[in-house]
């Protein structure tokens, strides 16, 4: 692909993070030598894409770190992506730029930590630290939001709250038949996620397909160009501190650091 105006060719990997079969998971494009794109060519490239998120693997900016990311949608630069994080690092470990390692990783909400290793295939595996969720209650009609999912008032669990974290609007739903039902108005859910000033709406519910997972979940962020997320890894820390913090898992003992859960998403979109 041109380099939106210099000379020479972008090389652009695109990488389906969150599965072992091709077509499955979430889709990322990865550029792991962007030079001095501008602001604006990275935006035009991830426009052409046109997946949720692009990547860009840059060199830090600050010393504390080893490595920068940024990811764009085809509408805007986000502060945090977890599958194209997951997808940049294994294209990089294939593309033989990273060995195995603990990594600092610079990106617009700090510095993270992300683990680099293989499998006992010799594949891949890529670990990401996520900032910790602050949860607050959301004062917004749940007539409203069950209107912008198109699904009714009554098909919300009322047993738990409507609640946000950082853009994050975490909307708990009556069972994973509610799930498959949603048919959102985007523009309706745009204006409302807008007013709140946040950019994000998680719906999810514990009733899973599998018996061994903890929960299931939707994703959508029409302000940033994405209807629909099929997995969301930036997700998972947010809904981590809900599931916690309403008690739908535990933790195996008084360390936080040792609770483990199976989250399941893309069902509904056959990824």
């Amino acid at each position: 692909m041109s380099d939106t105006g210099a000379s020479g060719h972008l090389r652009i990997l695109q990488v389906d993070a969150f599965t072992r079969r091709p077509f499955e998971g979430n889709a990322a494009a990865v550029v792991l030598d962007p030079g001095d794109l501008s602001e604006a060519a990275m935006l035009l490239i991830a426009r052409e894409m046109n997946l949720s998120e692009t990547a860009f693997l840059l060199p830090p900016s600050s010393p504390a770190a080893d490595l920068r990311i940024r990811w764009f949608t085809p509408a805007a630069e986000v502060d945090l992506c977890g599958h194209a994080t997951v997808a940049t690092f294994h294209a990089a470990m294939e593309e033989g730029r990273l060995a195995p390692g603990v990594f600092r990783m610079e990106c617009r909400v700090g510095i993270l930590p992300v683990t680099l290793e293989r499998d006992a295939e010799g594949k891949p595996v890529v670990r990401m630290g996520l900032p910790l969720p602050v949860l607050a209650d959301l004062h917004v009609a749940t007539c409203r939001i069950a209107e912008v999912l198109g699904i009714e008032t009554d098909d919300l669990d009322s047993r738990l709250p409507v609640q946000q974290t950082g853009e994050w609007m975490l909307v708990p739903a009556a069972g994973l038949d509610v799930l498959r039902r949603i048919r959102p108005d985007f523009r309706a859910m745009r204006d409302l996620l807008s007013e709140l000033g946040l950019g994000s709406a998680v719906v999810l519910t514990t009733e899973t397909v599998e018996a061994g997972s903890a929960v299931h979940l939707r994703m959508f962020a029409p302000g940033f160009g994405i209807e629909e997320d099929p997995v969301t890894g930036s997700a998972q820390g947010p809904v981590a501190g809900y599931l916690v913090a309403h008690r739908l898992i535990a933790p195996a003992g008084a360390n936080l650091e040792s609770l483990s859960y199976t989250a399941e998403q893309g069902d509904c979109l056959g990824r």
